[in-house]
């Protein structure tokens, strides 16, 4: 086994020079261009930016600045006066959940007068239709109630 010695020629070797070259100066092109377009940044961003005056404030207050107000919440930016830091933030919305009143099925409102009272137990009827003067526990526990309260009466 003998050893080669891959030979170029000068041809092939001109054609590798001739792709280096143009790929080294798109690559220069491409760096000036992106450098230009820097220094333009920059500059729109050094004339953009406002001098914060922070003459009224107090010292360690923020400058709060509403941006935007969405149904989420309030976007603000806030900015300190000595160094120039900016911040955003999101505020989120409060949200008011009004709950409506739960009502029982068989709930009746307490009476606030005897004739309200009346009205109401004459409304009232037993599971067998009657009414509930037609019920013999009923008039035993108003007699209950009338001996109760009404020797309560005669004490004073």
């Amino acid at each position: 086994m003998g050893e080669e010695n891959p030979q170029v020629s000068p041809k092939a070797a001109y054609n590798r020079a001739v792709r280096a070259e143009e790929k080294a100066e798109n690559a220069l092109n491409e760096i000036a261009s992106l450098k230009s377009s820097i220094d333009e940044l920059v500059r729109t961003l050094k004339g953009a930016s406002q001098p914060i005056q922070a003459q009224s404030l107090r010292p360690g207050q923020m400058i709060h600045t509403i941006i935007s107000e969405d149904d989420e919440g309030i976007t603000e930016e806030i900015v300190c006066p000595t160094c120039g830091t900016r911040e955003l933030r999101k505020i989120p919305a409060k949200i008011e959940v009004k709950e409506k009143p739960v009502v029982p099925e068989n709930y009746i409102p307490a009476p606030h007068s005897v004739s309200e009272a009346i009205s109401l137990l004459e409304s009232l009827h037993l599971p067998d239709g009657r009414t509930i003067f037609e019920s013999d526990k009923f008039w035993s526990k108003i007699n209950e109630y009338a001996q109760k309260y009404v020797q309560n009466q005669k004490k004073r």
